[in-house]
């Protein structure tokens, strides 16, 4: 009888453990990934248009929310095409502080020359927004601009 009282201890204690041990991971997992709790609650584009001449352009709007328990500094709007790693028109602003549960929006301007061969990589191409604090992505969104909104 002892025996088996000893077997049952053991267990509930290793099935006890491995629970903790399970909701430790989980939980230090979420906080890892959203430890600024800085999210993209919008990313939208006013579509293609031709203000002069060859030169296209598009106005982004990123509206970002600091849902984290601090203020945040050092952050980082990047806003690219999604299929180009380097691109000259690519975007990346430094946001400064951003104070917790504050919602801050952004809007940023893209210019490109309308020359037939490169525009057309443009045309229906789409952006993402990406937020980074030392390399680290922290939230992304994407948008795509469509022949609609030319």
């Amino acid at each position: 009888m002892t025996k088996i009282l000893a077997l049952l201890l053991v267990l509930v204690l290793a099935v006890s453990t491995i629970g903790v041990w399970f909701v430790y991971q989980n939980v230090s997992g979420q906080q890892k990934g959203d430890e600024f709790g800085l999210v993209i609650e919008g990313f939208s584009a006013s579509g293609w248009g031709n203000p002069a001449g060859v030169t296209m352009m598009t106005f982004f709007n990123v509206t970002i929310v600091n849902n984290g328990s601090s203020d945040v500094d050092g952050v980082l709007l990047e806003i690219k095409r999604s299929d180009v790693e380097s691109d000259p028109f690519n975007i990346t602003k430094p946001l400064g502080v951003l104070h917790k549960g504050e919602t801050t929006e952004i809007t940023d301007l893209v210019l490109a020359i309308n020359m037939n061969l490169y525009f057309e990589e443009f045309y229906n191409s789409s952006f993402t927004a990406k937020l980074k604090i030392d390399n680290k992505s922290l939230d992304e969104s994407i948008v795509q601009i469509t022949n609609g909104q030319f």
